[in-house]
Protein backbone atom coordinates (compact mmCIF):
# COMPACT_ATOMS: atom_id res chain seq x y z
CA UNK A 1 0.00 0.00 0.00
CA UNK A 2 1.61 3.27 -1.33
CA UNK A 3 0.10 6.53 -2.21
CA UNK A 4 0.35 7.26 -6.21
CA UNK A 5 3.55 8.85 -7.51
CA UNK A 6 2.37 12.58 -9.37
CA UNK A 7 3.21 12.70 -12.74
CA UNK A 8 3.88 16.12 -15.00
CA UNK A 9 0.22 16.47 -16.25
CA UNK A 10 0.63 20.48 -17.67
CA UNK A 11 0.74 20.51 -21.14
CA UNK A 12 -0.53 16.66 -21.74
CA UNK A 13 -3.19 16.10 -24.52
CA UNK A 14 -4.31 12.61 -23.15
CA UNK A 15 -5.08 11.63 -19.75
CA UNK A 16 -2.37 10.10 -17.77
CA UNK A 17 -1.91 6.43 -17.02
CA UNK A 18 -1.42 5.87 -13.23
CA UNK A 19 -0.31 2.49 -11.98
CA UNK A 20 -2.46 -0.41 -10.00
CA UNK A 21 -1.15 -1.33 -6.66
CA UNK A 22 -3.62 -2.71 -4.98
CA UNK A 23 -3.12 -6.15 -4.03
CA UNK A 24 -6.63 -7.68 -4.72
CA UNK A 25 -6.21 -6.09 -8.31
CA UNK A 26 -2.64 -7.67 -8.75
CA UNK A 27 -3.58 -11.31 -8.57
CA UNK A 28 -2.77 -13.23 -11.98
CA UNK A 29 -2.25 -9.64 -13.50
CA UNK A 30 -0.63 -11.32 -16.29
CA UNK A 31 -3.96 -12.83 -17.65
CA UNK A 32 -4.98 -9.26 -17.50
CA UNK A 33 -2.79 -7.80 -20.09
CA UNK A 34 -3.64 -7.52 -23.94
CA UNK A 35 -2.22 -5.52 -26.66
CA UNK A 36 -4.94 -3.04 -26.28
CA UNK A 37 -5.42 -2.16 -22.75
CA UNK A 38 -8.85 -3.12 -22.32
CA UNK A 39 -8.46 -4.13 -18.71
CA UNK A 40 -7.45 -1.14 -16.22
CA UNK A 41 -8.34 -2.25 -12.45
CA UNK A 42 -8.01 1.46 -11.29
CA UNK A 43 -11.47 2.17 -12.91
CA UNK A 44 -12.89 0.65 -9.85
CA UNK A 45 -12.42 3.69 -7.99
CA UNK A 46 -14.08 2.27 -5.12
CA UNK A 47 -14.93 -1.25 -4.62
CA UNK A 48 -17.13 -2.31 -1.27
CA UNK A 49 -16.90 -5.64 -2.65
CA UNK A 50 -16.02 -8.50 -4.86
CA UNK A 51 -14.27 -11.68 -5.63
CA UNK A 52 -12.26 -12.91 -7.35
CA UNK A 53 -10.98 -16.32 -9.07
CA UNK A 54 -7.95 -17.83 -10.44
CA UNK A 55 -6.73 -20.87 -11.71
CA UNK A 56 -5.87 -23.69 -14.70
CA UNK A 57 -8.21 -26.54 -16.20
CA UNK A 58 -7.69 -28.29 -18.97
CA UNK A 59 -4.73 -26.94 -20.06
CA UNK A 60 -6.40 -23.45 -19.92
CA UNK A 61 -5.71 -20.52 -17.81
CA UNK A 62 -8.43 -18.02 -16.69
CA UNK A 63 -9.02 -15.36 -14.34
CA UNK A 64 -12.40 -13.52 -13.44
CA UNK A 65 -13.60 -10.97 -10.93
CA UNK A 66 -16.81 -8.98 -10.10
CA UNK A 67 -16.86 -6.48 -8.34
CA UNK A 68 -19.13 -3.56 -6.79
CA UNK A 69 -17.70 -0.22 -7.45
CA UNK A 70 -19.41 2.91 -5.61
CA UNK A 71 -17.92 5.15 -7.99
CA UNK A 72 -16.35 8.65 -7.38
CA UNK A 73 -13.19 10.36 -9.09
CA UNK A 74 -13.22 10.37 -12.74
CA UNK A 75 -13.79 8.97 -16.11
CA UNK A 76 -11.72 9.22 -18.92
CA UNK A 77 -13.66 10.27 -21.75
CA UNK A 78 -11.73 9.40 -25.32
CA UNK A 79 -11.09 11.13 -28.51
CA UNK A 80 -9.23 11.76 -31.36
CA UNK A 81 -7.27 14.17 -30.77
CA UNK A 82 -7.52 14.37 -27.01
CA UNK A 83 -9.39 13.17 -24.07
CA UNK A 84 -11.17 15.02 -21.18
CA UNK A 85 -12.30 13.84 -17.79
CA UNK A 86 -16.11 13.45 -16.12
CA UNK A 87 -17.06 13.18 -12.68
CA UNK A 88 -18.00 9.07 -12.34
CA UNK A 89 -20.49 10.47 -9.37
CA UNK A 90 -22.73 6.96 -9.88
CA UNK A 91 -22.44 3.10 -8.80
CA UNK A 92 -21.34 0.14 -10.67
CA UNK A 93 -20.97 -3.71 -11.56
CA UNK A 94 -18.09 -4.60 -13.09
CA UNK A 95 -16.97 -7.93 -14.39
CA UNK A 96 -13.61 -8.83 -15.94
CA UNK A 97 -12.96 -12.43 -17.49
CA UNK A 98 -10.38 -13.63 -19.66
CA UNK A 99 -9.41 -17.64 -20.48
CA UNK A 100 -5.85 -18.26 -22.64
CA UNK A 101 -4.88 -21.33 -24.30
CA UNK A 102 -1.07 -22.33 -24.62
CA UNK A 103 -0.35 -24.19 -28.02
CA UNK A 104 3.71 -24.91 -27.78
CA UNK A 105 5.19 -21.37 -27.93
CA UNK A 106 1.83 -19.48 -28.80
CA UNK A 107 -1.39 -19.08 -27.41
CA UNK A 108 -4.84 -17.47 -28.75
CA UNK A 109 -7.25 -16.22 -25.60
CA UNK A 110 -10.65 -14.03 -24.98
CA UNK A 111 -11.36 -11.00 -22.91
CA UNK A 112 -14.51 -9.93 -21.64
CA UNK A 113 -15.69 -7.03 -19.85
CA UNK A 114 -19.00 -5.42 -18.67
CA UNK A 115 -19.34 -2.38 -16.35
CA UNK A 116 -23.24 -1.91 -15.68
CA UNK A 117 -24.31 1.21 -14.22
CA UNK A 118 -26.80 0.44 -10.90
CA UNK A 119 -28.70 3.94 -11.07
CA UNK A 120 -29.33 3.97 -14.83
CA UNK A 121 -29.63 2.38 -17.86
CA UNK A 122 -25.63 2.64 -18.68
CA UNK A 123 -23.59 0.07 -19.59
CA UNK A 124 -20.45 -1.11 -21.75
CA UNK A 125 -19.67 -4.78 -22.37
CA UNK A 126 -16.20 -5.34 -24.33
CA UNK A 127 -15.87 -8.72 -26.25
CA UNK A 128 -12.55 -10.28 -28.47
CA UNK A 129 -10.06 -12.66 -29.24
CA UNK A 130 -6.53 -12.02 -28.96
CA UNK A 131 -3.76 -14.26 -29.93
CA UNK A 132 -0.03 -14.83 -30.52
CA UNK A 133 2.00 -16.69 -33.33
CA UNK A 134 5.28 -17.94 -33.43
CA UNK A 135 6.36 -19.27 -36.34
CA UNK A 136 9.99 -19.82 -35.19
CA UNK A 137 12.40 -18.18 -32.17
CA UNK A 138 12.55 -15.16 -34.00
CA UNK A 139 9.09 -14.06 -34.90
CA UNK A 140 6.22 -13.17 -33.32
CA UNK A 141 2.21 -12.27 -34.30
CA UNK A 142 0.53 -10.54 -32.17
CA UNK A 143 -3.12 -9.79 -32.96
CA UNK A 144 -6.43 -8.38 -31.13
CA UNK A 145 -9.95 -7.86 -32.05
CA UNK A 146 -12.50 -6.18 -29.63
CA UNK A 147 -16.15 -5.11 -29.78
CA UNK A 148 -17.44 -2.60 -27.82
CA UNK A 149 -21.49 -2.28 -26.89
CA UNK A 150 -22.05 1.04 -24.90
CA UNK A 151 -25.20 3.19 -23.38
CA UNK A 152 -23.77 6.43 -21.88
CA UNK A 153 -25.44 7.70 -18.59
CA UNK A 154 -28.07 10.07 -18.98
CA UNK A 155 -26.29 12.62 -16.83
CA UNK A 156 -25.70 15.99 -18.56
CA UNK A 157 -25.43 17.09 -15.00
CA UNK A 158 -22.13 15.19 -15.13
CA UNK A 159 -20.43 15.55 -18.82
CA UNK A 160 -22.42 17.33 -22.25
CA UNK A 161 -21.42 13.38 -23.37
CA UNK A 162 -23.81 11.95 -20.87
CA UNK A 163 -26.92 11.93 -23.52
CA UNK A 164 -27.64 8.08 -22.64
CA UNK A 165 -26.47 7.64 -26.61
CA UNK A 166 -26.08 4.10 -27.95
CA UNK A 167 -22.99 3.25 -29.25
CA UNK A 168 -21.52 -0.01 -31.22
CA UNK A 169 -17.71 0.27 -32.80
CA UNK A 170 -14.75 -1.99 -32.55
CA UNK A 171 -10.80 -1.79 -32.31
CA UNK A 172 -8.29 -3.81 -33.41
CA UNK A 173 -4.30 -4.37 -33.18
CA UNK A 174 -1.71 -6.45 -35.41
CA UNK A 175 1.87 -6.92 -34.76
CA UNK A 176 4.73 -8.33 -35.96
CA UNK A 177 8.08 -8.46 -34.18
CA UNK A 178 10.98 -10.14 -35.69
CA UNK A 179 14.74 -10.54 -33.09
CA UNK A 180 18.10 -11.65 -34.00
CA UNK A 181 21.00 -10.98 -31.72
CA UNK A 182 21.72 -8.57 -34.23
CA UNK A 183 18.65 -7.05 -35.88
CA UNK A 184 15.03 -6.52 -34.21
CA UNK A 185 12.62 -5.34 -36.46
CA UNK A 186 9.17 -4.59 -35.83
CA UNK A 187 5.77 -3.40 -37.60
CA UNK A 188 1.64 -2.53 -36.34
CA UNK A 189 -1.26 -1.18 -37.29
CA UNK A 190 -4.37 -0.34 -35.41
CA UNK A 191 -7.64 0.84 -35.87
CA UNK A 192 -10.13 2.31 -33.06
CA UNK A 193 -13.56 3.47 -34.01
CA UNK A 194 -14.95 6.93 -32.76
CA UNK A 195 -17.38 5.18 -30.90
CA UNK A 196 -15.70 2.39 -28.96
CA UNK A 197 -15.44 2.56 -25.97
CA UNK A 198 -13.39 0.56 -22.89
CA UNK A 199 -14.78 1.53 -19.64
CA UNK A 200 -13.01 -1.00 -17.70
CA UNK A 201 -9.91 -0.46 -19.45
CA UNK A 202 -7.06 2.70 -20.30
CA UNK A 203 -8.20 3.61 -24.19
CA UNK A 204 -8.10 7.34 -23.93
CA UNK A 205 -8.25 7.65 -27.66
CA UNK A 206 -10.67 6.95 -30.40
CA UNK A 207 -11.57 7.30 -34.04
CA UNK A 208 -7.67 6.56 -35.71
CA UNK A 209 -6.02 4.72 -37.75
CA UNK A 210 -2.32 4.29 -36.71
CA UNK A 211 1.05 2.17 -38.31
CA UNK A 212 4.20 2.04 -37.18
CA UNK A 213 7.58 0.55 -37.40
CA UNK A 214 11.02 0.22 -36.19
CA UNK A 215 14.47 -1.26 -37.16
CA UNK A 216 17.75 -1.85 -35.00
CA UNK A 217 21.08 -3.32 -35.17
CA UNK A 218 23.38 -4.42 -32.27
CA UNK A 219 26.56 -4.29 -31.75
CA UNK A 220 28.64 -5.49 -28.95
CA UNK A 221 31.90 -3.94 -28.63
CA UNK A 222 34.28 -4.89 -25.57
CA UNK A 223 35.26 -2.13 -22.66
CA UNK A 224 33.05 0.36 -20.78
CA UNK A 225 30.24 -0.17 -23.28
CA UNK A 226 29.25 -4.04 -23.58
CA UNK A 227 25.92 -3.49 -26.17
CA UNK A 228 25.70 -1.04 -28.61
CA UNK A 229 22.13 -0.58 -30.78
CA UNK A 230 21.12 2.18 -33.22
CA UNK A 231 17.43 2.52 -33.74
CA UNK A 232 14.80 4.24 -35.87
CA UNK A 233 10.93 4.12 -35.59
CA UNK A 234 8.51 5.46 -37.34
CA UNK A 235 5.09 6.28 -36.43
CA UNK A 236 1.90 7.95 -38.24
CA UNK A 237 -1.67 8.71 -37.27
CA UNK A 238 -4.93 9.78 -39.25
CA UNK A 239 -8.29 10.39 -38.06
CA UNK A 240 -11.19 8.58 -39.62
CA UNK A 241 -11.73 11.04 -42.66
CA UNK A 242 -7.65 10.19 -43.58
CA UNK A 243 -6.66 13.94 -42.30
CA UNK A 244 -3.24 13.85 -40.60
CA UNK A 245 -2.83 13.52 -36.29
CA UNK A 246 0.61 13.57 -36.23
CA UNK A 247 3.71 11.70 -37.38
CA UNK A 248 7.03 10.95 -35.59
CA UNK A 249 10.45 9.53 -36.82
CA UNK A 250 13.02 8.93 -34.03
CA UNK A 251 16.53 7.60 -34.86
CA UNK A 252 18.63 7.03 -31.80
CA UNK A 253 21.24 5.17 -29.69
CA UNK A 254 21.03 3.35 -27.23
CA UNK A 255 23.96 1.42 -24.55
CA UNK A 256 25.06 -0.64 -22.18
CA UNK A 257 27.83 0.26 -19.69
CA UNK A 258 29.66 -0.77 -16.64
CA UNK A 259 27.99 -0.44 -13.62
CA UNK A 260 25.21 -1.63 -14.55
CA UNK A 261 24.31 1.35 -16.33
CA UNK A 262 21.94 1.92 -19.49
CA UNK A 263 22.16 5.21 -21.73
CA UNK A 264 19.93 6.42 -24.76
CA UNK A 265 20.06 9.33 -26.97
CA UNK A 266 17.28 9.94 -30.25
CA UNK A 267 16.07 12.85 -31.92
CA UNK A 268 12.91 13.32 -32.10
CA UNK A 269 10.75 15.17 -35.38
CA UNK A 270 7.26 15.02 -35.62
CA UNK A 271 4.50 17.25 -36.67
CA UNK A 272 0.96 16.83 -34.32
CA UNK A 273 -2.26 18.50 -35.06
CA UNK A 274 -3.55 21.03 -32.50
CA UNK A 275 -6.72 23.77 -32.64
CA UNK A 276 -4.59 25.58 -35.09
CA UNK A 277 -3.89 23.23 -37.77
CA UNK A 278 -0.04 21.00 -37.51
CA UNK A 279 2.65 21.96 -35.56
CA UNK A 280 6.33 21.04 -35.98
CA UNK A 281 8.43 19.88 -33.28
CA UNK A 282 12.18 18.65 -33.20
CA UNK A 283 13.49 17.50 -30.12
CA UNK A 284 16.25 16.08 -28.39
CA UNK A 285 15.78 12.62 -26.09
CA UNK A 286 18.07 11.52 -23.38
CA UNK A 287 17.95 8.75 -20.67
CA UNK A 288 21.08 7.11 -18.22
CA UNK A 289 20.90 4.87 -15.43
CA UNK A 290 23.25 3.41 -13.36
CA UNK A 291 23.45 1.57 -10.22
CA UNK A 292 27.08 2.15 -9.02
CA UNK A 293 27.59 0.52 -5.94
CA UNK A 294 25.41 -0.48 -3.49
CA UNK A 295 24.74 2.67 -1.28
CA UNK A 296 23.86 4.36 -4.21
CA UNK A 297 21.72 1.60 -5.84
CA UNK A 298 20.31 3.63 -8.57
CA UNK A 299 20.97 6.89 -10.15
CA UNK A 300 18.64 8.08 -13.14
CA UNK A 301 17.81 11.32 -15.51
CA UNK A 302 15.91 11.71 -18.66
CA UNK A 303 13.62 13.91 -20.42
CA UNK A 304 13.77 15.83 -24.16
CA UNK A 305 14.46 19.52 -24.75
CA UNK A 306 14.26 21.43 -27.99
CA UNK A 307 10.75 22.98 -29.78
CA UNK A 308 7.76 22.34 -27.64
CA UNK A 309 3.75 23.27 -28.51
CA UNK A 310 1.79 24.78 -26.75
CA UNK A 311 -1.31 22.20 -26.61
CA UNK A 312 -3.61 24.77 -24.60
CA UNK A 313 -3.21 27.37 -27.45
CA UNK A 314 -2.15 25.76 -30.24
CA UNK A 315 1.20 27.58 -30.61
CA UNK A 316 4.37 26.48 -31.12
CA UNK A 317 7.58 27.37 -28.35
CA UNK A 318 10.56 26.26 -27.03
CA UNK A 319 10.63 23.61 -23.61
CA UNK A 320 11.97 20.82 -21.57
CA UNK A 321 10.95 17.82 -19.27
CA UNK A 322 13.43 16.34 -16.93
CA UNK A 323 13.25 13.72 -14.18
CA UNK A 324 15.92 12.55 -12.06
CA UNK A 325 15.61 10.01 -9.06
CA UNK A 326 18.31 8.16 -6.81
CA UNK A 327 17.79 5.00 -4.97
CA UNK A 328 20.06 5.02 -1.78
CA UNK A 329 20.63 2.45 0.98
CA UNK A 330 22.72 4.13 4.16
CA UNK A 331 22.64 1.53 6.26
CA UNK A 332 21.13 -1.88 6.05
CA UNK A 333 17.99 -1.37 7.07
CA UNK A 334 17.39 2.16 6.08
CA UNK A 335 15.91 2.65 1.96
CA UNK A 336 15.58 6.17 0.72
CA UNK A 337 13.73 6.94 -3.01
CA UNK A 338 14.13 10.80 -4.28
CA UNK A 339 12.71 11.79 -7.12
CA UNK A 340 12.19 15.01 -8.77
CA UNK A 341 10.43 15.98 -12.17
CA UNK A 342 10.27 19.47 -14.06
CA UNK A 343 8.29 20.62 -17.33
CA UNK A 344 7.82 23.86 -18.64
CA UNK A 345 6.97 25.54 -22.01
CA UNK A 346 8.26 29.14 -23.67
CA UNK A 347 6.48 30.73 -25.92
CA UNK A 348 6.81 34.54 -27.63
CA UNK A 349 4.15 36.98 -26.44
CA UNK A 350 2.68 39.27 -28.17
CA UNK A 351 5.61 41.52 -28.93
CA UNK A 352 7.75 38.41 -29.96
CA UNK A 353 9.54 38.30 -26.41
CA UNK A 354 9.99 34.71 -25.44
CA UNK A 355 8.45 34.05 -21.96
CA UNK A 356 7.65 31.44 -19.90
CA UNK A 357 4.40 29.67 -20.17
CA UNK A 358 4.10 27.46 -17.40
CA UNK A 359 6.99 25.40 -15.00
CA UNK A 360 5.33 22.55 -13.35
CA UNK A 361 7.18 20.54 -10.57
CA UNK A 362 7.24 17.26 -8.65
CA UNK A 363 9.24 16.18 -5.75
CA UNK A 364 8.80 13.24 -4.20
CA UNK A 365 10.79 11.76 -1.20
CA UNK A 366 10.18 7.88 0.41
CA UNK A 367 11.74 6.30 3.26
CA UNK A 368 11.88 2.95 4.09
CA UNK A 369 13.16 1.46 7.43
CA UNK A 370 13.11 -2.36 7.88
CA UNK A 371 13.17 -3.83 11.61
CA UNK A 372 13.15 -6.96 10.89
CA UNK A 373 11.40 -9.37 7.82
CA UNK A 374 8.15 -9.15 9.85
CA UNK A 375 8.07 -5.47 10.50
CA UNK A 376 8.67 -1.76 8.67
CA UNK A 377 7.69 1.10 8.16
CA UNK A 378 7.66 3.58 5.14
CA UNK A 379 7.25 7.35 4.93
CA UNK A 380 6.06 9.72 1.98
CA UNK A 381 6.45 13.01 1.06
CA UNK A 382 5.23 14.91 -2.27
CA UNK A 383 5.00 18.41 -3.03
CA UNK A 384 3.56 19.47 -6.72
CA UNK A 385 3.17 22.86 -7.80
CA UNK A 386 2.26 24.60 -10.80
CA UNK A 387 3.07 28.58 -12.32
CA UNK A 388 1.70 29.97 -15.19
CA UNK A 389 1.29 32.97 -16.70
CA UNK A 390 -2.56 33.91 -17.14
CA UNK A 391 -1.44 36.66 -19.76
CA UNK A 392 -0.33 33.91 -21.98
CA UNK A 393 -3.40 31.92 -21.65
CA UNK A 394 -6.50 32.00 -23.99
CA UNK A 395 -8.59 31.11 -21.40
CA UNK A 396 -9.13 31.33 -17.72
CA UNK A 397 -5.78 30.11 -15.50
CA UNK A 398 -4.98 30.11 -12.32
CA UNK A 399 -0.85 31.81 -11.71
CA UNK A 400 -0.42 28.95 -9.17
CA UNK A 401 -1.37 26.02 -7.61
CA UNK A 402 0.33 23.36 -5.84
CA UNK A 403 -0.59 20.41 -3.38
CA UNK A 404 1.17 18.68 -0.62
CA UNK A 405 0.50 15.27 1.08
CA UNK A 406 2.23 12.78 3.01
CA UNK A 407 1.69 9.11 4.28
CA UNK A 408 3.14 6.80 7.46
CA UNK A 409 2.76 3.19 6.90
CA UNK A 410 3.54 0.43 9.50
CA UNK A 411 3.46 -3.32 8.21
CA UNK A 412 3.89 -6.14 10.30
CA UNK A 413 3.85 -9.61 8.81
CA UNK A 414 1.80 -12.16 11.30
CA UNK A 415 2.71 -15.22 9.75
CA UNK A 416 3.78 -16.11 6.10
CA UNK A 417 0.38 -15.82 5.15
CA UNK A 418 -1.57 -12.88 7.21
CA UNK A 419 -0.53 -9.18 7.48
CA UNK A 420 -1.82 -6.25 9.09
CA UNK A 421 -1.14 -2.55 7.74
CA UNK A 422 -1.62 0.80 9.39
CA UNK A 423 -1.27 4.18 7.77
CA UNK A 424 -2.00 7.65 8.16
CA UNK A 425 -2.26 10.21 4.95
CA UNK A 426 -2.39 14.16 4.81
CA UNK A 427 -3.30 15.77 1.59
CA UNK A 428 -3.40 19.86 1.28
CA UNK A 429 -3.86 21.91 -1.27
CA UNK A 430 -2.80 25.82 -2.35
CA UNK A 431 -5.54 28.21 -1.65
CA UNK A 432 -6.21 31.47 -3.33
CA UNK A 433 -4.61 32.80 -0.47
CA UNK A 434 -1.52 30.94 -1.05
CA UNK A 435 -2.13 28.79 2.03
CA UNK A 436 -2.31 25.09 2.54
CA UNK A 437 -5.05 24.12 3.56
CA UNK A 438 -6.55 20.56 4.35
CA UNK A 439 -8.38 18.71 1.56
CA UNK A 440 -8.20 15.25 3.01
CA UNK A 441 -6.79 12.97 6.30
CA UNK A 442 -7.24 9.47 6.45
CA UNK A 443 -6.20 6.35 9.45
CA UNK A 444 -6.67 3.53 8.28
CA UNK A 445 -6.05 -0.57 9.46
CA UNK A 446 -6.00 -3.16 6.81
CA UNK A 447 -5.64 -7.15 7.59
CA UNK A 448 -4.25 -9.22 4.49
CA UNK A 449 -4.65 -12.90 4.54
CA UNK A 450 -4.08 -15.31 1.89
CA UNK A 451 -6.36 -18.38 0.91
CA UNK A 452 -4.87 -21.20 -0.45
CA UNK A 453 -5.79 -24.66 -1.51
Amino acid sequence: MESDVAQISANERFALFVPEKRSFFLEGVDLLQTPIQAVYTRTITAPSVGGRMTGKAGGVRYTALVVEDEGGGSVVLPGTYGSSLASQDFASTVFVGRAKRDIGRSFISMLVTDREGRESASYNRVVGPDFQWRPNSSDAITGQWLLSDTRTPNRLDLSPAGTGQSMISHAGQLQWTHSTPRLDSSAMVKDIGDGFRAEAGFVPQVGYRESSAGAGWTFRPTGFVSKLRTFVNVDRQVDRAGELIERDVQPGIAMNTRWNGFMQFRYIDDDIRTVNGMIGRKQVGYSAQFSPSRALSSISVNGTTGQAIDFANGRPGTGTTMTVSATLNPTNHLNLLLNEDQSWVNVDDAFGVSRQLFIQRVSRARATYTFTSRMFVRGTAQYVSTNSDPSLYTVSTLPKSGTVSGQVLLSYKLNWQSVMFVGYGDDRMLSTQERFEKVDRQFFVKLSYALQR
